[in-house]
C-alpha cells in the first residue's frame, strides 16, 4: 500500500519531469525514504533543465530546504537547490539585541560540502570531466 511519502515523490517526480523544459531531460531511476531524508536517483540528459525545474517545483512545497549530490568523486559535492532559512535570514534585519533560537530541523552533516550555486554553475561542475 502506497504511503503519504511514496505518493509525494511519485507526485514530486512527475511534476520535476513536467516542468524540465526540454523532452526527456531526465529518467528517474527510484527514490527511498528515510526516518529524516529522502532521496531520488535520477539520470539527468540535461542537468540544467533538471535542477531549474526541480528547484521551481520543490519550492512550491512545504520543505524547508532541498539539495543536490552528484555521485561522481570529481563533482561538485552537495550543493543546496534552496534553503527557506537562508531566504528569512536575507530578508530579516540583524539585530545584535536578540539571540537566535536553534533550528528544530536536522540538516546535512556540517562536514558536508555545500556550495550555493546557480543550475548552471551545478551542471558545469557536475559534467566536467
Amino acid at each position: 500500500m502506497p504511503t503519504r511519502f511514496s505518493i509525494f515523490r511519485d507526485a514530486l517526480m512527475q511534476a520535476i519531469e513536467e516542468e524540465t523544459d526540454c523532452l526527456h531531460a531526465v529518467t528517474f531511476l527510484g527514490g527511498a525514504t528515510g526516518t529524516n531524508y529522502g532521496y531520488l536517483d535520477f539520470l539527468a540528459w540535461d542537468l540544467h533543465a533538471v535542477l531549474v525545474a526541480a528547484e521551481t517545483v520543490l519550492k512550491r512545497t512545504n520543505l524547508p530546504w532541498a539539495v543536490f549530490h552528484s555521485f561522481r568523486r570529481d563533482a561538485a559535492g552537495t550543493v543546496n537547490i534552496f534553503d527557506r532559512d537562508e531566504e528569512e535570514d536575507a530578508a530579516a534585519p540583524e539585530s545584535s539585541d536578540t539571540e537566535k533560537a536553534p533550528c528544530s530541523r536536522r540538516r546535512p552533516s556540517p562536514n558536508s560540502r555545500r556550495w550555493r550555486m546557480d543550475p548552471q554553475a551545478i551542471s558545469t561542475k557536475c559534467s566536467a570531466i
